[in-house]
């Protein structure tokens, strides 16, 4: 009996150590289940779930502001690529009893989250071959997309405003950098705000890398009336089966 508990315990050791691994360091995109596809678009080192309370929906005042890892968000969402998924759930309550809303701040221009966007396209019936068009698009900026299923706190907001108001910092020099411009997608109707894109140059003036290949961190901040949106990214994490990913 007790060796038989013993090889069960090993199995489910295995079996957990299996599915703790990351996909995107295991495998190539070809292999990748619809699973596996969402935990990289929904909370990787390219895509970080933010939690905030949600003042707009209680007639508060005051600004909602969140950071780090708080916070998750469920399937993939408005990527600013292949394919569109929804968004984060927005549900729960905060301190004091508040309504918490969540979003997902994700690197968009990275090959890693055109390549989870691009098979989930065809999971869902595109053919590889048009997925790989979509997947070889030149990246000629820095992407990085906000989006949630309550994207209410936006809606007043213009490309330029958000512009003003938005910014990445790198922990290395402490510089940091304006969007060079903002696309604010839409819903098919037309009204409802389903992501918002911003973009950042890639190369300085000079036609040197912005982000140094030895940066350690880089913090991203958007603001509105309504929310405050902060979170980190990690380059030294941002690293696929193919080596390097923070394009």
């Amino acid at each position: 009996m007790r060796s038989r508990m013993a090889v069960l315990l090993a199995c489910l050791a295995l079996a957990v150590t299996a599915w703790a691994g990351d996909p995107w360091k295991e495998k190539t995109y070809k292999e990748w289940n619809e699973a596996e596809v969402n935990r990289i678009l929904a909370d990787s080192p390219w895509s970080r779930p933010v939690t905030v309370p949600a003042f707009w929906r209680s007639g508060g005042s005051s600004m909602a502001t969140a950071g780090g890892r708080s916070g998750g968000s469920s399937e993939a969402g408005e990527g600013g690529g292949a394919v569109s998924q929804g968004g984060a759930g927005a549900s729960g309550a905060g301190g004091g009893g508040l309504p918490e809303a969540h979003f997902t701040v994700r690197w968009g221009s990275a090959r890693t989250t055109r390549e989870a966007l691009a098979r989930l396209a065809i999971l869902r019936g595109m053919s590889e071959a048009d997925a790989e068009k979509l997947i070889n698009l030149p990246a000629t900026e820095h992407q990085i997309v906000v989006y949630g299923s309550d994207m209410a706190p936006f809606a007043k907001s213009d490309e330029k405003s958000l512009m003003e108001k938005t910014f990445i910092k790198f922990k290395k020099n402490k510089q940091k950098i304006s969007p060079s411009r903002v696309e604010i997608k839409r819903a098919q109707d037309g009204k409802k705000i389903s992501g918002i894109v911003f973009y950042f140059p890639m190369k300085s003036e000079a036609g040197e890398p912005v982000i140094a290949s030895d940066e350690k961190g880089v913090d991203f901040e958007c603001r509105t009336d309504a929310v405050s949106i902060r979170q980190s990214f990690e380059p030294q994490k941002m690293i696929s089966k193919a080596g390097p990913d923070l394009r």
